[in-house]
């Protein structure tokens, strides 16, 4: 699907709303999977001798690999708003695991496992949301999921020095962690909501169903224009 880039009539992103809310969406596309990844040094002392750095990578792009062939053959089944919220609210639930350490490390393996299952589902659909408006929202989506891995390397560095370097404080810091990456994943669900009420949103929207419904009207025509000759 083409962005639109003049469409007639197009409401002026106020304030660049737009444009920041797809920022963020983006951000925490990524979130999840870099807040495990970061988060190295705490899982290798709460489960010794796993070697989480190469467990993780595995748990998380396979099932990843799997969605996604999926949702590239079954995804017009759902729509594009059930699969991005479903991602987000599956993100949500991923990232509370390790900071309630419930469950051990079997639920983390799951956790991570789920949470390549939700990107599948949530990213490609967030992009399609976006293709139909102009192309610097689908730019803004893009940096978003470059800035995450900044974002979360500072979110990571401030927790740790804000607790005592002892096991306790490792473990304080990861939890808090957890819960503000969990906060702005949850966040996230909320600016989509948002996105969907904005003028912008949904002027593109409903110019791409009038194309749609131009194209079906026009193919009707031509096969009743070949009926009768």
């Amino acid at each position: 699907m083409e962005a639109e880039e003049d469409v007639p009539g197009a409401p002026e992103d106020v304030g660049n709303r737009v444009y920041w809310i797809c920022f963020v969406l983006g951000a925490g596309i990524l979130f999840p999977w870099n807040a495990y990844i970061t988060a190295v040094d705490y899982f290798e002392v709460l489960y010794p001798g796993r070697h989480i750095d190469r467990v993780l990578g595995v748990l998380y792009f396979i099932p990843n690999l799997v969605t996604l062939l999926f949702v590239l053959r079954f995804g017009h089944l759902v729509s594009p708003r059930a699969r991005v919220r479903f991602g987000y609210t599956t993100f949500v639930l991923c990232l509370v695991v390790p900071s309630v350490r419930a469950g051990g490390f079997g639920l983390l393996c799951v956790a991570v496992m789920l949470t390549g299952v939700a990107d599948a589902c949530a990213q490609g659909s967030l992009f399609g949301v976006v293709a139909p408006m102009p192309a610097q929202y689908t730019q803004a989506l893009m940096g978003g999921t470059s800035f995450s891995g900044l974002i979360i390397s500072v979110l990571r560095l401030v927790t740790k020095a804000a607790f005592p370097d002892t096991l306790s404080g490792l473990g304080k810091s990861a939890v808090v962690y957890f819960v503000i990456s969990a906060a702005w994943v949850s966040g996230c669900l909320v600016l989509h909501t948002a996105l969907e009420h904005t003028a912008v949103y949904a002027h593109y929207r409903r110019h791409t169903a009038g194309r749609g419904g131009d194209a079906v009207r026009g193919g009707s025509r031509s096969r009743e224009g070949g009926a009768h000759e």
